[in-house]
């Protein structure tokens, strides 16, 4: 797994790899406003017809506890 703020690889450092999630802490730009991105190898289950290979059930950002993705 591979993340991506605003076009530049986060270093595994910053992110914390939980049972069923990802915790990152970043540092956003002063506008607040960012992109975050991944990419991943194909995963696939058997009769699971997404092409992702990462199903993101949510994603919550906090200013005190940086961003959690949960798969």
């Amino acid at each position: 797994m591979h993340f991506y703020l605003d076009g530049v690889h986060v270093d595994a450092s910053a992110i914390a790899i939980g049972p069923d999630s990802y915790t990152m802490d970043l540092d956003l730009p002063p506008s607040g406003i960012a992109i975050l991105a991944w990419s991943c190898p194909e995963l696939r289950g058997i009769g699971d017809s997404r092409r992702l290979g990462l199903s993101v059930a949510s994603i919550e950002v906090s200013q005190d506890a940086g961003a959690s993705i949960s798969a």
